[in-house]
């Protein structure tokens, strides 16, 4: 049931691969916060909303999956409503390798912090779903990409953008 959860999340996310935000996002991120809204009645959220987390919690319910966690969705909130986040802080390649597929991963930079949808490791460089919705186009990981959802690689030794915590909100999901 969990891996047959954690690859319906992955599917919905590679669908998304390659949709690009257009100007005040005015793009794929109008679609993520309509389907917050239905949701959230009464904690509606401007259409133009501009959150990394929407696009992660967006693929969890395009799974059939609530994550669990309640929040507007701003980055750093995955970490904080997550039930038990695991800091990379100390991790070895084989730990990181572990990481379950469909985890949410929070990245911090001189920016602020970020969220992606991961997929697997290879040594240690970690392949995630991240979706930039950055109005302000303030998230300088996407500097030739402008806006919208890319699959990535990412060290986790890069000194300017480094995965901080993960959590496996699969384990805190119930369905919908």
């Amino acid at each position: 049931m969990l891996s047959d959860s954690r690859v319906a999340v992955i599917e919905v996310a590679k669908k998304d691969v390659g949709l690009i935000e257009g100007k005040s996002n005015t793009g794929f991120t109008q679609k993520y916060a309509q389907r917050w809204n239905e949701a959230h009645p009464k904690g509606k959220l401007a259409l133009n909303s501009a959150y990394c987390g929407l696009a992660v919690w967006y693929w969890y319910r395009g799974a059939g999956l609530d994550p669990n966690i309640s929040f507007s969705p701003r980055a750093l909130n995955w970490k904080t409503n997550c039930v038990k986040p695991v800091s990379f802080f100390g991790l070895t390649i084989k730990d990181i390798e572990g990481i379950p597929m469909a985890s949410a991963v929070v990245y911090k930079n001189s920016w602020g912090n970020h969220v992606g949808l991961f997929e697997k490791a290879i040594m240690a460089d970690i392949y995630t779903y991240e979706g930039n919705t950055s109005s302000a186009r303030s998230v300088t990981k996407y500097p030739s990409r402008k806006e919208g959802v890319f699959y990535l690689k990412t060290s986790v030794n890069n000194k300017d953008l480094k995965p901080i915590y993960y959590c496996d909100c699969i384990k805190q999901s119930k369905a919908i």
